[in-house]
């Protein structure tokens, strides 16, 4: 038998046997992965003011220079390229300058040589009518040989003008083919309030910024391709519910009301990948 204990003194409490080891909860591991923010976006690269004015102004040098023989559009590609890979408002700014100011270029040079057309259509109708011989652009009479050399002069211009439209007309269609190419955020969104607020654009020109949100996947530009879908020209609204529908992945309708009651419920979701 075992001993007994000393009076007094208590019995010694038997240690408890060793149970299975607890399993470990992992539940809170997983809601805390499940909850893990994302991964926080990387910054873009450091964007250096005077190299994009650089850039801007060797593209400048080029448009502005179209009267010279010796300018060509390629001449502005290298830079060109470059501008257009800044994430930078101000790169995106200095390339829809550029091709405004292009644009207006062109559009002198098509109205004089349309002015020239019709002086050299009025000297020769009017040589034809007169019988005292042939008239000047004013309609007063001229020697035939003042007659020969303004007709010659007017020909001359006609043929320089020519030559100016066909070097500057690439420098406008490399602009706007240097659009789409700017899928930066920054960039996107100095397309989108264009997009938005400018009364000037034409097809070719909108169709190259809706575009370039297309290839950005610019969400923030919902609104202004919503705004587009007001307008009466049936192919601008065309392409901006085809944007509308390529960027968000949704089919809200075809109508302004319909897709802006969409954008209120769905403006802070996240766009389908």
């Amino acid at each position: 038998p075992p001993p007994e204990a000393p009076a007094g003194e208590p019995e010694p409490t038997p240690e408890p046997e060793p149970g299975p080891e607890p399993e470990e909860d992992t539940s809170v591991a997983v809601v805390r992965e499940q909850r893990a923010e994302p991964e926080p976006r990387p910054e873009p690269p450091a964007v250096d003011p005077a190299e994009v004015e650089r850039l801007a102004a060797e593209v400048r040098r080029v448009v502005e220079n179209f009267a010279s023989p010796r300018t060509k559009a390629a001449d502005a590609a290298g830079p060109l390229a470059a501008l257009v890979a800044i994430p930078s408002a101000a790169a995106a700014d200095h390339v829809l300058d550029l091709l405004r100011e292009a644009r207006e270029f062109l559009a002198e040079l098509d109205r004089n040589l349309a002015m020239l057309e019709r002086r050299e259509d009025k000297m020769l109708d009017q040589s034809e009518r007169a019988p005292t011989g042939p008239r000047g652009p004013d309609g007063l009479p001229v020697k035939a040989e003042d007659y020969q050399r303004l007709l010659e002069l007017s020909v001359k211009k006609a043929q320089i003008l020519h030559g100016q439209r066909e070097r500057l007309a690439p420098m406008v269609g490399a602009l706007i083919a240097a659009l789409p190419k700017i899928v930066t955020e920054e960039g996107t969104r100095r397309l989108a309030r264009e997009l938005r607020y400018a009364t000037d654009l034409d097809a070719g020109m909108e169709e190259a910024i809706v575009a370039a949100l297309v290839a950005g996947r610019a969400r923030h530009a919902v609104p202004s391709l919503i705004t587009r879908l007001s307008r009466r020209d049936e192919a601008s609204r065309a392409r901006a519910l085809e944007a509308l529908r390529t960027i968000t992945g949704a089919d809200a309708g075809q109508t302004y009301s319909q897709w802006m009651d969409w954008w209120n419920r769905n403006k802070d979701k996240e766009t389908r990948t």
